[in-house]
C-alpha cells in the first residue's frame, strides 16, 4: 500500500482570553488544517512554515511554537484505484500578534477560512483525526511554553 506524510500547524490566535483556531476550507469541500507534502531536504518544522505560508500567507515570524508539542495522525484515502495510508504531523502554533488574524490570504487549494472557539472547529471539521488533534492541542495550550 503506497503511504504519504504532510506536516503542517494547528494555528490558534488569542481572541479575548479564549483561542480560535484556524481552519481551511478546501476546494474539494472538506474543512481542515494546515498542512502539506514536505520537500527534499526539508525538516518537520520547515515544511510545517512552509506550507503555513503557502496556504495562508502568514509567515513564521508572525508565529510561535509550543515547545514539545508535536501529534501525529493516520488515516488512509482512495487515489485512483490505489488506497494510501498518509501520515500526518502537527505542531501547535500561536499568532504573535492577534490582529494578524485579520490577513490570511488563501491559496487556490482553498476556498475559505474561519477561526473559531474549540467546539465550532471541532463541529466544522469534516474528519474526526482533526478534530482529535485539534482537542489535543486545545489540551496543551493551558501551561504549554511558547517560543
Amino acid at each position: 500500500m503506497p503511504s504519504e506524510k504532510s506536516v503542517g500547524i494547528i494555528l490558534f490566535s488569542v481572541k479575548g482570553a479564549k483561542p480560535e483556531f484556524l481552519i481551511l476550507h478546501y476546494r474539494a469541500g472538506h474543512w481542515s488544517l494546515p498542512k502539506g507534502h514536505a520537500e527534499k531536504g526539508e525538516g518537520e518544522r520547515q515544511t510545517a512554515l512552509r506550507e503555513l505560508k503557502e496556504e495562508t500567507g502568514i509567515s513564521g515570524g508572525q508565529i510561535e511554537f509550543a515547545e514539545g508539542f508535536r501529534e501525529g495522525i493516520t488515516y488512509s484515502f482512495k487515489k485512483g484505484d490505489a488506497t494510501v495510508h498518509k501520515t500526518a504531523v502537527f505542531f501547535l502554533g500561536r499568532l504573535k500578534n492577534p490582529s494578524d488574524a485579520a490577513n490570511v490570504k488563501l491559496s487556490s487549494e482553498h476556498q475559505g477560512f474561519e477561526w473559531l472557539p474549540l467546539r465550532q472547529a471541532e463541529k466544522r471539521l469534516t474528519y474526526q483525526t482533526d478534530r482529535e488533534v485539534v482537542g489535543k492541542a486545545a489540551d496543551a495550550i493551558e501551561g504549554a511554553t511558547f517560543s
